[in-house]
């Protein structure tokens, strides 16, 4: 859809915006939809990440990042759209927020103001 976490509308036929305001509205009435990825290599890379980035920080994020720029492993830091990553990011959030890996919310929340609903 080219909206932030490959969101999709709410409205299966929608136009595209053409001011801000109206893009703030798409992006608010539009889902993203958490899946857990299917390989299971990707899927433990993550969840390592993660476990790091809560016990390092941020910087440890952007460390690496800066590191694996072309490791295709860590592409999931990269690529927005990606299921991987909208897996890590609702991952990383649900951690900070008191969640295990084991067990976490199926509720629908937004996790940016305004922003879209986030589906795990």
């Amino acid at each position: 859809t080219g909206l932030p976490f490959n969101a999709q509308p709410l409205k299966q036929q929608f136009e595209y915006p053409t001011t801000d305001e109206e893009m703030r509205e798409l992006l608010y009435n539009s889902v993203v939809k958490v899946v857990i990825p299917s390989d299971r290599t990707a899927l433990m890379t993550i969840n390592r990440m993660i476990e790091f980035v809560v016990r390092e920080g941020p910087l440890f994020e952007a460390m690496m990042m800066h590191k694996e720029m072309n490791n295709q492993s860590f592409q999931f830091l990269f690529n927005n759209q990606s299921v991987e990553h909208v897996y890590y990011r609702w991952r990383l959030y649900s951690i900070l927020h008191g969640e295990t890996f084991k067990q976490w919310s199926t509720k629908h929340f937004r996790m940016f103001r305004n922003g879209s609903l986030w589906c795990p």
